[in-house]
């Protein structure tokens, strides 16, 4: 149950980040048109004055991506921190739980201690499977603007006609 409920909240906080990462995205997309538009015409832009422009661009594109990191930042921290938080207070109310057995002498150490352990694991387990959860989910929309890219391209049009290569021995 607290399994299923961790990544129920991690799925939520997940795609609230997601808003922001496709937007980070597009603006480092963009960035790095210009910075490959900047370099390829660096004699023109030298040469008419409008180095100041494009300097200024490109910062703001920076600006922008630092923008979406912050933005992105907020539900990334809650999408672990409240698994956390729900493991660590389940934590603390097994040892109190089991805490109080073992001083009332209705269970044994080895019992606690066991328990305990078993509780820690799990809750390895949730935080590497959120961690993986994230790291998944982290690339698809650059995957879904590659196959919008290759849905909205046309097809190369005489690519079966040209004419075969043959190797000279």
């Amino acid at each position: 149950m607290l399994y299923f409920l961790s990544h129920t909240i991690a799925v939520f906080f997940n795609k609230k980040a997601i808003i922001y990462r496709k937007k980070r995205i597009l603006v480092n997309e963009n960035s790095t048109k210009d910075f490959v538009k900047v370099l390829m015409s660096k004699n023109e832009i030298l040469q008419s004055d409008k180095i100041e422009r494009e300097i200024r661009n490109l910062t703001e594109y920076g600006y922008k991506e630092i923008y979406y990191n912050q933005k992105m930042s907020i539900p990334m921290y809650f999408m672990f921190s409240i698994p956390e938080l729900g493991m660590d207070l389940f934590l603390l109310c097994a040892f109190f739980f089991f805490g109080s057995n073992v001083l009332a002498g209705e269970m044994t150490l080895a019992s606690f201690v066991g328990i305990s352990a078993v509780i820690m694991l799990m809750r390895k387990a949730i935080n590497e499977s959120i961690t993986a959860y994230k790291t998944f989910t982290k690339d698809l929309p650059k995957v879904e603007r590659m196959w919008k890219f290759f849905d909205e391209t046309d097809e190369i049009h005489g690519y079966k006609n040209g004419k075969n290569f043959k190797h000279r021995d």
